[in-house]
């Protein structure tokens, strides 16, 4: 499990949170609250595995906070 919060200023950057304790071949959501912080249009949140392969992505495109879900699904080598 996880939590807490981060702020991503300018273009390009990253941040990132690894998340452990799944179990293989389960469905979850991953709920983030998030807004565009004025100089962008978008945002992207992602969940990967590992850092890897790209599972889904939710794109962040308000200027007031919202709750974006992302839906996935682990695999066997989780």
């Amino acid at each position: 499990s996880g939590s807490g919060n981060a702020y991503n200023h300018g273009s390009y950057n990253s941040i990132w949170q690894d998340v452990s304790g799944f179990a293989p071949n389960t469905s979850y959501v991953l709920r983030v609250w998030g807004k565009l912080d004025g100089t962008s249009n978008k945002h992207y949140v992602y969940v990967s595995n590992n850092g890897g392969t790209t599972r889904q992505k939710a794109t962040l495109n308000l200027s007031s906070y919202a709750q974006y879900s992302i839906n996935f699904t682990t695999g066997s080598n989780t």
